[in-house]
């Protein structure tokens, strides 16, 4: 998961969600083609961190709940990692998961800024 942890307070939203996809809390999403949120995944820069409970969408569905992404960055995002990130150095930026509500340790292409490691499965991050 994904959640914000300190810095400007995120606006809140409510978005409409492409149809045929699940979407945890905590994951990082983004517009598709048609303006609709997608998960954002790998080196995809997300636009928004969703705050809904989980939820599978069968149909474009209204009223799914995002924090903003302030691209300044003044905030800080405490981030589950799908893999040990130990060995991870500070200041790195990495991918996002395929789940979308995690980094991984990939610095390939990365997008998302560790500045601070917690433990070998969670960080502080800043997003580009």
């Amino acid at each position: 998961m994904i959640s914000f942890y300190k810095g400007k307070t995120p606006e809140e939203k409510d978005m409409i969600a492409k149809s045929g996809i699940t979407i945890p809390t905590g994951a990082a999403l983004k517009f598709d083609a048609n303006g609709e949120l997608e998960l954002a995944t790998g080196s995809n820069k997300p636009e928004f961190i969703s705050v809904s409970k989980p939820i599978t969408t069968t149909s474009s569905m209204k009223g799914v709940a995002v924090a903003v992404i302030d691209k300044s960055g003044t905030q800080e995002w405490i981030a589950d990692a799908s893999v040990s990130i130990s060995n991870l150095k500070l200041g790195s930026k990495v991918q996002l998961a395929s789940s979308a509500d995690a980094i991984t340790a990939t610095t390939s292409s990365g997008i998302v800024e560790a500045i601070e490691i917690i433990n070998s499965k969670k960080a502080v991050v800043k997003f580009d």
